[in-house]
């Protein structure tokens, strides 16, 4: 299994490549000093299922590796994220996708801030990988008014192609110490206009809960989730996963 995922892996790494030279190419021409400036952290997230939006994309284990760059305080950074089945594999391989993410954000007055940002979704291991069948553009908006407390946010994104239509959520979190590490928990309500085939209106309500652990130069993060889905067409059943999160920073 373990040979599988990482030959997986490997099969997406032109992909990888030639999107990592994408965002370098876009941080260039922005002015910003890649070189000196930046720094990496990683994470790898052991999840019971996936489930994205509602959807339920793999009902089964999976793994979540993903790295982040921050450029400094030029505000900007950028992600890759993939996620592969770990069981079941004649079903769930054509699930596995490959992220890339360009995220900029910037604090305002009084304690609000912004973040504008650029999300493609592949899916490497469909037959005969198609961009334009296996692969899809999103744009998105973010604000936070800087409300002490529950720390409301508001997102919006609009999908280009396979999605072609708005999902918007509004978020509240909270999170307080706990010992050296954190607890919190978070809620979040979520508007499909018709992405992926789903009727438009409200779609599902998010419920985590969450924790933070430090442990040397890793944090280990595990979180309970709980869907409470409204609309039949993007999952008829409610669902719940839980997520074991470890990150670093190099």
């Amino acid at each position: 299994m373990l040979r599988s995922i990482c030959s997986k892996l490997m099969s997406a790494f032109p992909i990888v490549l030639m999107n990592t030279a994408l965002i370098i190419i876009i941080l260039f021409f922005t002015g910003i000093p890649v070189k000196a400036q930046v720094s990496v952290s990683g994470s790898v997230a052991f999840v019971t299922k996936y489930i994205w939006r509602g959807y339920n994309i793999v009902d089964d284990p999976a793994i979540q590796p993903s790295l982040d760059f921050g450029f400094g305080e030029s505000g900007f950074s950028a992600n890759v994220w993939y996620s592969a089945g770990l069981s079941k594999r004649d079903k769930n391989g054509a699930a596995d996708e490959l992220d890339f993410t360009l995220d900029y954000s910037t604090s305002l007055a009084n304690g609000a801030a912004i973040s504008l940002g650029f999300i493609y979704y592949t899916f490497p291991n469909q037959d005969n990988f198609d961009f334009g069948d296996h692969a899809t553009p999103e744009i998105y908006a973010a604000f936070t008014p800087g409300v002490p407390y529950l720390s409301p946010t508001l997102t919006l994104y609009y999908d280009f192609n396979l999605g072609d239509d708005l999902y918007a959520t509004i978020g509240i979190d909270h999170t307080a110490e706990a010992g050296e590490g954190s607890v919190g928990a978070s809620a979040l309500l979520a508007y499909n206009n018709g992405q992926f085939g789903a009727n438009s209106g409200f779609s599902h309500v998010e419920l985590s809960v969450f924790a933070a652990i430090p442990a040397g130069a890793f944090e280990i993060a595990p979180s309970l989730t709980f869907f409470g889905l409204f609309e039949d067409t993007v999952n008829p059943d409610n669902e719940i996963y839980f997520s074991l999160n470890v990150g670093w920073s190099f």
